[in-house]
C-alpha cells in the first residue's frame, strides 16, 4: 500500500514556526500586562508624529537596563528583552500603517483583512458604544473612497 500525502502549497507563505515559541510567550506576557494596565488597544493611540520617539524611548530604557546587567523589569517582573520585542512590534505596526496609509481606527489583520473600530453615542444613555467589524481590503477601499473612513 502506498503512502498518501496531502498537497500543501506553503512555499510562498510566512513560516511562523521559525519564531521561538518561548520568546513569543514572554512577549505576549508584556502585551497582556499592557492590556491590563492601559486597555487592550491603548498602544494604538501612539500613532502620529511622536510614535517613533515614544516607542524607541521605552525600547532603549529596557535595552540600557540589560546593558546594566538587569535581566527582568522591576515593575513588571518580565524580561526586558520581551519589553523590547513588544516596542519593536509597535514600531513595525506603525511603519506598516504609514506605508498603507490606514485611518487611525483601522487595524490590519494577519489574514489580510482589516478590523474597523467605530464609536457611536448610545440612544438612551448617552454613553458611547464601540463596535469592531472585520472587513476586506476591497471594503476598506470602498469606505475610504465614499468618505465613510478618513485617512
Amino acid at each position: 500500500m502506498s503512502q498518501l500525502y496531502a498537497n500543501r502549497f506553503n512555499a510562498d507563505k510566512i513560516d511562523l514556526s521559525l519564531l521561538p515559541v518561548k520568546a513569543c510567550e514572554e512577549e505576549a506576557k508584556v502585551w497582556m500586562m499592557g492590556e491590563k494596565k492601559y486597555g487592550r488597544y491603548n498602544w494604538q493611540k501612539l500613532w502620529g508624529d511622536k510614535t517613533t520617539g515614544v516607542a524607541m524611548a521605552s525600547l532603549l530604557r529596557h535595552a540600557f537596563a540589560i546593558l546594566d546587567g538587569e535581566v527582568t523589569d522591576k515593575e513588571s517582573g518580565l524580561y526586558h528583552a520581551a519589553h523590547i520585542r513588544c516596542n519593536a512590534a509597535m514600531l513595525i505596526e506603525h511603519y506598516r500603517r504609514q506605508a498603507e496609509q490606514l485611518p487611525d481606527n483601522v487595524r490590519p489583520n494577519a489574514d489580510g483583512t482589516y478590523t474597523v473600530e467605530e464609536t457611536t453615542p448610545g440612544y438612551d444613555s448617552g454613553a458611547f458604544t464601540t463596535t469592531y467589524s472585520k472587513i476586506t481590503k476591497e471594503q476598506l477601499d470602498d469606505r475610504i473612497k465614499n468618505g465613510r473612513l478618513v485617512k
